[in-house]
């Protein structure tokens, strides 16, 4: 399938679904996306945008946790709903279950994907399909907003923890997150572009996939208008939480720095992220401090997020990983390509 800007397409979509023992959420997600799936065939009464949608949900519990929902699910979906397919992925880590999720969606001709703790808003994969077609990229990046169970502690709104970027729709960026997407699979296997396993367990591996593929020449684009709801459970609304979720963040980037570097400059990568870390690590105390001094919630939350940010690159620095999407969340020796 041809790849141009504006040329209008009706490609093949697989609509993919990384999940860790979390089957719970899948009934209500997978409904979601089986009307967001009527919406790309033009069965409310709107032109399609697809000629094709299948769900594909890739589960990376050992045990198969979320086996027998998906079986379910797919009887339901079988009268008149979209395909629904369960695919196993037993290898520990984000970036196992996304390159898993690329091989069984490689007769598609794209791949959309969300986060099994996310739920599409309505329109959600039309503007991610209308925005392809119209640049032509090869990863089209949608907008992620939080939506709190329960009560929010007040401190970790005013650090916006939660919070994440817009741009306007067509916008080029040369990196993005996963967990919002669309990939051109003729255009991500032409790059020769893969999720990298060494960055499975510590995260990144979204990172670096996207760097590499605009290193390859791949068009990367923002799209605003399609929304995700990134639903925070009560176990993320902590300090604790947050503050090693901001470690963890530095430390992936200077790791992904590191690699994506020629070898001849990885030290001095690593020097300069040893000196930024330590200006994050001291200026983020300072004014952590001065905000419990003045008893300026704002103040302690935002200095103690950059105070962390800059722990985990000076880690990352000396070579070390923090590896959030491990089993039991732990530090590790980084082995690149390992």
């Amino acid at each position: 399938m041809k790849s141009t800007a504006g040329e209008v397409r009706l490609p093949a979509v697989a609509i993919g679904v990384p999940t860790y023992r979390r089957p719970e959420v899948l009934p209500r997600l997978v409904r979601e996306l089986g009307e967001q799936a009527d919406d790309l065939l033009g069965r409310d009464g709107r032109p399609a945008v697809a000629r094709s949608v299948r769900i594909v949900l890739a589960d990376n519990d050992p045990e198969r946790s979320a086996e027998p929902t998906v079986a379910e699910l797919a009887r339901s979906c079988a009268e008149g709903g979209p395909e629904v397919r369960y695919v196993s992925e037993p290898v520990p880590g984000i970036a196992a279950v996304r390159n898993r999720l690329l091989e069984d969606t490689a007769d598609a001709d794209v791949l959309l994907s969300i986060d099994d703790d996310e739920r599409p808003r309505p329109g959600w994969a039309r503007h991610l399909l209308e925005t392809w077609n119209r640049t032509g990229a090869a990863f089209v990046a949608g907008r992620v907003v939080p939506e709190y169970t329960g009560e929010v502690d007040p401190w970790l709104l005013a650090g916006r923890f939660f919070v994440r970027r817009q741009l306007p729709t067509g916008t080029a960026v040369p990196f993005a997150a996963g967990g919002n997407m669309l990939l051109d699979l003729a255009q991500v296997r032409a790059a020769g572009v893969r999720y990298r396993d060494d960055f499975g367990l510590s995260g990144g591996e979204d990172t670096v996939f996207t760097k590499e593929l605009h290193a390859a020449g791949r068009s990367l684009v923002w799209c605003n208008e399609s929304e995700a709801v990134d639903v925070v459970p009560a176990e993320r609304q902590t300090r604790r939480w947050v503050l090693v979720r901001a470690l963890s963040h530095g430390n992936s980037t200077v790791l992904s720095d590191t690699v994506l570097a020629p070898s001849r400059r990885r030290r001095a990568v690593r020097a300069k992220a040893a000196v930024a870390g330590l200006a994050r690590l001291g200026g983020g105390a300072g004014r952590a401090l001065g905000g419990f001094a003045g008893r300026a919630p704002v103040h302690q939350a935002r200095g103690l997020r950059t105070a962390c940010r800059g722990a985990g690159m000076l880690l990352g620095a000396a070579g070390w990983s923090y590896e959030e999407y491990g089993r039991d969340g732990r530090l590790a020796r980084f082995r690149p390509g390992a």
